[in-house]
């Protein structure tokens, strides 16, 4: 038995003999309790007001402040402390009482006496001032918690009004259309009104954002440019929606109508439209592929397609007739028994329709033809072409036709299209030796790049792969490239394959760089590149001075990889290469990260043939000192019809060259468009530009996605079983850190023990807020206001960390390294440790210098959370040993926490951030990653240091990324920490309650199950909606199914979700 449960024991033999013949409700009316009444200056109760207290403070000017006095009095007969007093939205008294506080600025403050204690009869009394942050009313409400024993938490209503002109917007500022059908057009209006008192002139009414020009305004009563609206006045705009593709319009895709006022009340409003496009049900039919491409087939031989007429649609079709070859003399045909026996042939959609043709629930989604062609005999190869026609029940193309070709006659013959072909088509570099290049671009250290190599055989005879090698391997392997199967397997050594007409081959090379490029050699000149570059032949003095050799040592060019074919009629004398030996380079630019991708590649996963995918988005972030010049972004290389599309940037000029600023950000918003039942690949390529107008390193983003005919998907997930959670604290390291750093360690019990943290499967490691050099500092130059830090700019602390003179500073080599005061105890707490409550004390205790190894300088000259925990998450030290490697776990859940008292000062916005944080599990699986913060809030905060001092503490971007990601956030000032620590150890214990889905999902065709453990029988579980008790709904933002309260599947549970997919257009 431990000691608290002795102890425990011990209270409870002692206290009975009391009870023993007695009342016990009457003994314990008869124990102290304290209750709590609010009272305003005027004498009214919260306990009699009908239906709440609703204090009137009346109207202000902007600059000007209204106050009221409040009183909190104990009418109980027990001792009444204050826990807890803010400020929260909501729209009754009940809301009131569980509503979150607001963390930013608010037109009511109070002097707060929270922890204050007040014996019976006894009062505590406050100001509470109103001091409006805009013109128009106000309404909030003033949540107190307490130990009163009948109402732990009350609250009143504070109201006023302020008197600058303002626009307010009725019903809302936020106008959601909701699921509309492609092509289709929603209306709607909405209301601006002068909700001020003083008079508003509209200077400017326009589109900030409105993608495919899907929204439109009109305003009712002619153009308001220049209209002055008194107290009251109205405008009133009609709205439209016409989505011209499926999908969600929201987010980045959201519609923005910014409208500007005039001074003295000068202001920006954003009316944001959402809406969702949707395929109207529907039959629809796909026959794929459009052309039929038998290649080269020799004279007398024949050689086997296939032509799938698939149901993508939501509603049943029928495939009522299907014609041809015509004509009928070319030698295609189909098979003997290949077609219909008879017609009309029924197809099940993805959903089921009210009308669907008889049969449709059982019948298939696809028909698959098998379509053959035997070559005439003839020494000479011709193009023979012929006709297919489908005729279906889909009435906007009843008819499609399937074109068949082939190049047939002639002997046997091999022959290979290789891509990617060598073509200087971007100026950066020359490579010589080659046949094709197959360029990685800027890659950042410690990130793996894979690219495709294809090799397709498009003559009438198989060829032969017989030998595959590194070009002088030497330079190859020690430059950190390799070659791939697609199982991801190494290809080399590898033995001879054979590729057959028709069949493609991918390969996979891979360029892993750890380090930037150290050039020894005293004849090479890499300017920071690795080169594909190889002297053509077997010029074995030329490969000794370009390559190395026993003089010079291996050098930065040369890599790549030679194969050795049976082709001979592929004209390869560009290259130098001998007939049938290709030759393919490999370059890159390994860089430190000034420029980071987020996500790094897009993986589109699995999408119906011939259908697009839902859009994906990656984002260049800016981190160096200087502007980088990019031009459009292509995809490489480029297919017709397109298997990948650039959908979009966030470019707001719209014209290229573009500089994205330091600190600054480039989105590239692409789609997949599967063209083929296997995995397809591309490169997102971002030209760059020097300074002096010369070609620079590309930015590459590989692209993949796999075509497929399912059009029904079933994803299962488990939920967690036995609690797993790795827990990260970063942590300021400064000197006025050192008493909140002892809150920190008194208050783990109640992170640790009383939340169950102790009987999880846990890891929780420590590290600082150091990220950069103190060196460096001087760099961007100091700055009062965010102007002084140029386009973009954002000045902390008398420092730019955005801006064209944003802090470009070099990561410190020691950012984001672990920190223990024992490393030999372990680089993390976890079961294993024996005293893990010691060890956590220690470890956080990181402003005195010996508790902090490894060894480190400190980050008093600018303190970044982010960066340090960036760091800390990403290669190498994520896989080091030696370092943080084995703390993050794939099927745990991730929860950063950050403590500091000062803003937080990373280099870029923090968005970057948010992306990165929302990616480290990887692409759908950001509901297992919570950020949360005790640090200093938006509206700022005081408190009284160790000398007596009263100190100002004020940060607006760790809120901002604790908003993004799930977490929590408290004021540092605020001295109670014990209810926080508790919330973030049930936050680290959480269950997953949303689902991402690996396809794109018909909303209308989701069935959800779950399984109380693996091997029993799956529930069906209720559809409803967010908000609701229980259940499960969809959000079609996120392609996610998301459970609500009591359904949240339990501990160990399997979730089975089986849907029909979305065939965008």
């Amino acid at each position: 038995m431990s000691m608290r449960a002795l102890r425990l024991t011990l209270l409870a033999v002692v206290a009975l003999p009391a009870l023993v013949d007695c009342s016990c409700d009457d003994q314990l009316q008869g124990l102290p309790t304290p209750n709590i009444e609010i009272l305003d200056d005027a004498g009214n109760s919260h306990l009699t007001a009908d239906p709440w207290l609703k204090v009137d403070f009346g109207d202000a000017d902007s600059g000007q402040q209204q106050q009221r006095m409040l009183t909190l009095k104990n009418i109980g007969t027990g001792q009444l402390e204050v826990l807890s007093m803010c400020v929260v939205a909501a729209a009754d008294v009940e809301a009131a009482r569980t509503a979150p506080c607001i963390l930013g600025a608010a037109p009511f403050t109070f002097a707060s006496v929270v922890g204050q204690v007040a014996k019976a009869e006894e009062t505590m009394t406050f100001a509470v001032t109103f001091s409006p942050l805009a013109g128009g009313p106000v309404s909030l409400f003033l949540q107190v918690g307490s130990t009163a024993k009948e109402e732990p938490v009350a609250a009143v209503e504070l109201v006023g009004r302020g008197t600058d002109g303002r626009l307010c917007a009725e019903p809302s500022g936020i106008i959601d259309f909701g699921q509309v059908a492609v092509g289709v057009t929603e209306a709607s209006t909405v209301t601006l009104r002068n909700c001020g008192v003083k008079p508003v002139a509209i200077e400017t009414m326009a589109f900030a954002q409105n993608p495919d020009q899907a929204f439109t305004f009109t305003p009712q009563g002619g153009d308001p440019i220049g209209r002055t609206l008194n107290e009251g006045d109205t405008v009133v705009l009609d709205l439209t929606f016409t989505p011209q593709q499926a999908g969600p319009y929201r987010d980045a895709r959201a519609g923005d109508i910014a409208i500007t006022t005039a001074a003295p009340f000068a202001a920006q409003y954003d009316l944001l439209l959402l809406g969702d496009g949707v395929i109207p049900p529907a039959c629809k039919i796909n026959v794929v592929p459009e052309t039929l491409n038998f290649n080269a087939v020799a004279s007398g031989t024949t050689q086997t397609r296939q032509i799938i007429i698939q149901s993508v649609g939501q509603c049943g079709c029928t495939i009522d007739g299907i014609a041809g070859p015509t004509p009928d003399t070319t030698g295609f045909a189909f098979p003997v028994g290949e077609l219909p026996a008879a017609y009309p042939v029924v197809l099940r959609g993805t959903v089921g329709c009210d009308g669907d043709p008889a049969g449709a629930d059982g019948a298939p989604t696809n028909l698959t033809l098998d379509v053959t062609y035997t070559s005439p005999v003839r020494d000479i190869p011709e193009v023979d072409r012929a006709t297919v026609t489908v005729t279906v029940s889909d009435q906007a193309e009843p008819s499609q036709v399937v074109n068949l070709e082939a190049n047939g006659g002639g002997a046997p013959y091999c022959q290979l299209r290789v891509e990617p072909v060598y073509t200087p088509s971007f100026g950066f570099g020359q490579t010589t030796g080659r046949y094709g290049l197959v360029e990685f671009g800027r890659t950042s250290v410690h990130t793996v790049k894979r690219l495709p190599i294809t090799i397709t055989g498009v003559g009438n005879a198989d060829c032969q792969v017989s030998s595959l090698e590194y070009d002088h391997p030497t330079n190859t392997v020690n430059n950190e490239f390799s070659l791939e199967n697609a199982d991801g397997t190494p290809a080399i050594p590898s033995a001879a394959f054979t590729v057959s007409p028709g069949i493609t081959k991918t390969l996979f090379a891979v360029f892993s760089p750890t380090h930037t490029i150290d050039n020894a050699s005293p004849i090479s000149f890499t300017f920071g590149s690795y080169s594909g570059s190889i002297p053509p032949g077997d010029d074995d003095i030329a490969r000794a001075l370009m390559c190395g050799g026993p003089i010079s040592g291996p050098n930065a060019s040369c890599n790549g990889v030679t194969f050795v074919t049976d082709d001979l009629r592929t004209d390869l004398t560009d290259s130098g290469q001998d007939p049938g030996v290709y030759s393919v380079g490999f370059a890159g630019t390994p860089v430190e990260p000034d420029v980071d991708v987020i996500p790094p590649e897009l993986d589109f996963g699995l999408v119906t043939l011939d259908c697009g995918s839902p859009t994906m988005r990656t984002t260049l972030y800016n981190n160096g000192g200087d502007g980088l010049r990019v031009l459009a972004p292509i995809v490489d290389p480029a297919t017709n019809p397109e298997t990948f599309r650039v959908m979009g940037t966030n470019n707001p000029t719209g014209a290229w060259p573009f500089t994205v600023n330091p600190g600054a950000s480039l989105s590239i918003d692409v789609r997949y468009y599967a063209r083929q039942q296997t995995i397809e690949s591309a490169n997102l390529l971002v030209p760059t530009e020097l300074s002096d107008g010369n070609a620079g390193p590309p930015v590459t983003v590989p692209l993949r996605g796999e075509g497929t005919t399912d059009t029904f998907q079933t994803d299962i997930f488990d939920q967690f079983s036995d609690p797993k959670v790795d827990v990260l604290w970063v942590i300021d390291d400064s000197g006025s850190m050192s008493g909140f750093q002892d809150l920190l360690a008194a208050n783990f019990p109640q992170f640790f023990t009383l939340s169950g943290v102790e009987d999880a499967d846990y890891h929780i490691a420590v590290t600082t807020t150091l990220w950069a050099d103190d060196t460096c500092m001087a760099g961007p130059g100091s700055c009062s206001v965010d102007a002084d830090c140029g386009a973009g700019g954002q000045c902390i602390m008398g420092l730019c960390t955005a801006g064209d003179a944003a802090n470009s500073c070099d990561d410190h080599e020691m950012a984001g390294w672990y920190t223990a005061c024992d490393p030999a105890r372990g680089h993390y707490i976890s079961p294993a440790s024996s005293t893990p409550q010691a060890d956590f004390g220690c470890n956080v205790r990181v402003s005195d210098s010996g508790n902090v190894n490894p060894n480190r300088p400190s980050s008093d000259s600018a303190e970044g959370g982010l960066r340090a925990a960036m760091k800390f998450l990403s290669p190498p030290l994520i896989d080091d040993a030696n370092a943080n490697g084995g703390f993050l776990r794939d099927d745990a859940k991730l929860h950063i926490i950050f403590v500091e008292d000062e803003p937080e000062q990373s280099k870029g916005g923090v968005d970057q951030y948010i992306d990165f944080f929302k990616n480290v599990k990887g692409f759908r699986n950001e509901g297992l990653v919570a950020v949360s913060a005790i640090a200093a809030p938006p509206e700022g905060c005081t408190y009284t240091d160790s000398s007596g001092a009263s100190v100002q503490l004020q940060d607006d971007r760790y809120h901002v990324v604790v908003d993004e990601l799930n977490g929590r956030f408290q004021s540092i000032c605020n001295e109670d920490w014990t209810g926080m620590m508790s919330q973030l150890g049930l936050d680290s214990m959480g269950l997953r309650i949303e689902f991402f889905l690996s396809r794109a999902a018909q909303p209308d065709a989701i069935d959800v199950c779950v399984r109380a453990t693996p091997s029993s029988s799956c529930v069906a579980q209720t559809e409803t909606s967010e908000g609701a008790a229980n259940g499960w709904f969809f959000d079609p933002a996120t392609n996610s199914v998301v459970f609500n309260g009591s359904s949240v599947p339990p501990r160990g549970g399997r979730i089975e979700v089986s849907y029909g997919t979305a065939c965008y257009p």
